[in-house]
Formats: structure tokens, C-alpha cells, sequence
């Protein structure tokens, strides 16, 4: 079981950390199908009650407004990417509101969170570039962490327990952490799969056959 699991974080580190920004535009969709069909199943339920009617009802309205906000994701991708960096700012704010002691204030602590949404939304909207960046980063990371976690699990003293108990990636980097060699591995990796993914988006918006090749006379 435990070489199942390991083989399929490193196959899947891999493929997230490589190809990071390219599973995110098919993933987009997916998360807005989820996310949607649970808004939309809980939403009417908590307006018209459990019955067996209202549930049925309710089931229909999740799978449509599922899809719905699948649509969106894959059409308005760009919009998609700005909501989901407002998301992670407002989250790193809020964090640090936690780090600052605000856990007790909750007005100020909403403020932050309120204003770190906003300042992502800016920050996506005024550069595509910063956004994708951000991508490749999360995804590098992600992806460089799952494979590790894969190869910890194979024979460096890490249970499926303890990963499930602390996570994987926290598990990972808690382990990585003990030694300088694997602290190495982590940055290299990370920064390896990241400029191959930027290297991609490049390629996507300046193919080869417009670049500049010096002349041979």
C-alpha cells in the first residue's frame, strides 16, 4: 500500500510541479463544477428545507449551477486566476493578522482579510504576468513537495499516519527540514520545475519561429 501511495505523489509532484500552469486552466473548471454544485445543493436546501421534493429539486439545481460556474471558469479563466489571487493574498493577510496577535480582534482581522483580497485582485488585474508567476510558484512548490513526500515514504523513516495526521506537504517539508541535503533538493527542484513551466508560457506567447536568430552570413 505504502509503495502504491508513494509512487502515485511522486508521478503526481511531478506532473503538478512540470506542468503546473497548464492542469491549472483544466482543474479551474473542475474546482468551479465542485464548488458550484455544493453551493448550489446547500443553498436550496437552507431556503426550502430536506424534504424528498426540495432534495431532488435541489440536486438538479447543484448540477446546473455546477456547470454554470464550470462554464465561467473555462471562459473567464482570466477573472477566474484575479478572484483566486485575491483569495490567496486575503489569506496570507490574514495570517499574518493571526502572526500579529489579531486572532482576538475579528473586526480587524475581517479588515485584513477584506484588504488583502482587494490588493490581489489589483495585482492580477494590472499584470497577467505577476498572476502566472504566482501560479508557477504554488504549483512548483506543491509539486516538489508531493514528490518528496513519495520518496520520504519510500524509505526515509515517514508513515501514511503521519501524513495524514499533519498533511502531506507539511510532513514533507518537517522531514526535509533535518537535513541540509534535502533543504538543497527542495530549492533546486522548485526552481528547476519553475523556470521549465515559465519556459512553457513563454513558448505559448513567443513561439520559437519569431525569435531572433543572428544571421549565418
Amino acid at each position: 500500500m505504502e509503495m502504491l501511495v508513494a509512487i502515485s505523489l511522486i508521478v503526481i509532484g511531478l506532473a503538478v510541479g512540470l506542468f503546473g500552469y497548464k492542469l491549472f486552466k483544466v482543474l479551474m473548471p473542475i474546482a468551479g463544477l465542485l464548488i458550484g454544485s455544493s453551493i448550489g445543493f446547500t443553498g436550496f436546501q437552507g431556503i426550502f428545507g430536506t424534504g424528498v421534493t426540495s432534495t431532488t429539486i435541489a440536486i438538479l439545481v447543484a448540477i446546473i449551477f455546477g456547470l454554470v460556474l464550470a462554464v465561467l471558469s473555462y471562459a473567464f479563466f482570466d477573472i477566474a486566476l484575479a478572484i483566486l489571487m485575491g483569495v490567496a493574498m486575503s489569506a496570507l493577510f490574514t495570517l499574518l493578522g493571526l502572526a500579529l496577535g489579531l486572532s482576538a480582534n475579528g473586526f480587524v482581522l475581517g479588515l485584513l482579510s477584506l484588504s488583502g483580497f482587494i490588493i490581489g485582485l489589483i495585482i492580477a488585474r494590472s499584470s497577467v504576468f505577476l498572476t502566472e508567476g504566482f501560479v508557477t510558484l504554488v504549483t512548483a512548490y506543491v509539486g516538489t513537495g508531493l514528490a518528496l513526500a513519495g520518496i520520504f515514504l519510500l524509505g526515509s523513516g515517514v508513515s501514511l499516519q503521519e501524513m495524514y495526521d499533519n498533511g502531506v506537504i507539511v510532513t514533507a517539508s518537517q522531514h526535509a527540514s533535518q537535513s541540509f541535503w534535502w533543504v538543497f533538493v527542495w530549492i533546486a527542484s522548485f526552481i528547476i520545475m519553475r523556470q521549465i513551466q515559465l519556459r512553457m508560457i513563454a513558448l505559448e506567447l513567443f513561439p520559437e519561429e519569431l525569435a531572433y536568430h543572428p544571421s549565418t552570413k
